[in-house]
């Protein structure tokens, strides 16, 4: 959030080692108030070098942006008017669907419901049928009250919690490439579909680890 230092912001690359370091060596930290700064994050990720013709972006968020019209939050928000920097949320929308740049929305929680209302109402009303990009929900909320709750979600479960980003994320990726070679808009299946399956591989690898060890 504003405070926080500046955003980190890792290039387009091949090197898959090299984006794993980088999210590794982050740290959630700070926060005066509730909201987060999404605007300055997302308007990063519109700013970055798109070449690829197949273009998706992914927003993983556990609260809403700055701006008491995308929350529900009240006066906790040390910017109640938005985003104090002047980024609007409706205009990187715009310009991601203009851009042809799908995008996916990862709810872990319901205090991002309005935020997530609004963005994909931005998105969709930016542009015609003609532009196939497309605007996806991916709502992990009911699974992770199964595994019983955000909170308790810790490092300890981190294979859990792997499968279950997998699970949403991965297959909306997969789709936007369908999109883009068909020319036909094209969503993933439903997360819980996905889940069950990546789950499943989850656990098989943590039973081999654990047969490895014992050897």
């Amino acid at each position: 959030d504003f405070g926080d230092g500046p955003a980190q912001v890792h290039p387009f690359t091949e090197d898959i080692s090299a984006v794993i370091n980088f999210i590794d060596r982050q740290q959630a930290d700070g926060g005066d108030d509730l909201p987060e700064d999404v605007a300055g994050g997302l308007a990063a990720a519109v700013g970055l070098q798109w070449a690829s013709q197949a273009r998706t972006v992914v927003l993983i968020a556990d609260a809403p942006c700055h701006g008491q019209h995308h929350h529900a939050f009240g006066d906790t928000d040390s910017y109640p008017a938005g985003d104090p920097t002047g980024l609007s949320m409706r205009t990187l929308m715009q310009a991601f669907r203009g851009s042809h740049i799908d995008f996916t929305f990862v709810q872990l929680l319901s205090d991002t419901d309005k935020m997530q209302r609004n963005l994909q109402l931005a998105y969709e009303s930016a542009a015609g049928p003609e532009n196939i990009s497309k605007f996806e929900l991916r709502d992990l909320r009911d699974i992770i009250e199964e595994a019983g709750g955000y909170t308790a979600l810790g490092t300890e479960r981190a294979g859990e919690v792997s499968a279950m980003l997998s699970a949403a994320v991965t297959p909306s990726i997969h789709a936007s490439y369908q999109s883009y070679t068909s020319g036909v808009q094209t969503y993933s299946a439903p997360v819980r579909t996905s889940y069950a399956g990546y789950r499943g591989s989850s656990a098989r690898k943590a039973a081999g680890t654990t047969m490895s060890a014992a050897r």
